[in-house]
């Protein structure tokens, strides 16, 4: 019992220290219609931040949400049509596709690696996708993608 309180106790010294020294632009957030890109890596985020109108963002284009401790996305992302990159690695949490990503209409590159994913379907993706990153997850097998314009596909590290 006092060795698991113990370890505890330096998880919280870790997550504060990590806290400590996030970046920036974790906090500083500045989004307005011209906005372009989007970093929300490794913020230590439990959910997105509700107050990010998605509609209002015609101009995001590039979106990365990856090293958080992410569950879910808000489905109202979709309405930011002109994202073409979206990176959603790292949340352990988010064992699943989103299923806005399929209405993501200008969506080039996703990635979602290191997420626990055990399978995903040619649905869930655009027809525009190029770039799919899906490495170190649990997929055992892949649906066909041969109707999808894709350049790179990586899966290595899976089952």
């Amino acid at each position: 019992m006092v060795r698991l309180a113990a370890l505890l106790g330096v998880l919280l010294l870790l997550l504060a220290d990590a806290r400590r020294t996030q970046s920036k632009h974790c906090t500083a957030i500045q989004l307005d219609a011209g906005t372009t890109r989007l970093d929300l890596k490794g913020c230590g985020l439990a959910r997105v931040p509700e107050h990010i109108d998605w509609c209002a963002l015609k101009s995001l284009t590039f979106v990365d949400m990856s090293q958080n401790f992410l569950e879910r996305i808000p489905t109202t992302l979709a309405c930011a049509t002109a994202i073409r990159v979206l990176f959603l690695s790292a949340n352990p949490g988010l064992n699943h596709v989103p299923k806005f990503v399929r209405s993501l209409p200008s969506l080039k590159m996703y990635a979602q690696r290191s997420s626990g994913l055990t399978s995903i379907t040619a649905s869930d993706f655009p027809p525009s996708l190029e770039w799919l990153i899906l490495m170190d997850n649990a997929l055992e097998s892949l649906p066909d993608l041969s109707s999808f314009p894709i350049r790179k596909l990586m899966l290595s590290h899976n089952r």
